[in-house]
């Protein structure tokens, strides 16, 4: 399905719906928002486009997101959002207003060399990077964590199981 519905390549904050084809269906979810607000530009509408500009058929309508007004929405302004240049017009107001809230506040966009004008960069590398290889995990990682949880004593990984009787717990701990 990843190779028939990939999504989209370059962000552009138009709406981008799936054309379903007759064969094969895409990956269809329905978004639930739970008991969070849906005021427009919430978060989670963040989530709903990123999901579907990677190829999930997810029922929408563009009313929620960033940038939309008068009954149409705009692009620009949404894909301004999605690079988050909305974040470098903070970082800027806050170097000007009190630089030392600024260090300490985006102390890890410093030490990592991201300043207000690169953010956009940023964020199309780290699109660039999850097309490439959209697996959040490693799995080889993942392989050599479950070999040193197996080394352990069952005694230890069952441990954390065993619910002692208080009159247990104080005999231990006398």
């Amino acid at each position: 399905l990843d190779k028939k519905y990939p999504g989209i390549d370059e962000v552009t904050g138009d709406n981008f719906e799936i054309k379903e084809d007759e064969n094969q269906r895409p990956f269809k979810a329905l978004l639930d928002i739970g008991l969070v607000k849906p005021t427009v530009g919430n978060k989670v509408f963040a989530c709903l486009k990123g999901a579907v500009d990677g190829g999930l058929l997810v029922p929408h309508s563009d009313k929620r997101f960033p940038g939309y007004s008068g009954g149409e929405l705009d692009a620009e302004m949404h894909r301004s959002r999605i690079l988050g240049q909305h974040v470098a017009e903070w970082m800027d107001e806050m170097e000007e207003e009190d630089n030392e809230k600024f260090q300490k506040h985006f102390s890890q966009y410093l030490a990592n060399d991201v300043s207000s004008d690169s953010i956009e960069e940023m964020y199309l590398s780290v699109h660039k990077k999850i097309r490439e290889n959209p697996k959040a995990v490693d799995p080889a990682k993942a392989a050599a964590q479950r070999k040193k949880d197996a080394k352990k004593p069952r005694s230890y990984r069952l441990k954390a199981n065993t619910r002692y009787t208080r009159q247990q717990r104080q005999h231990r701990a006398n």
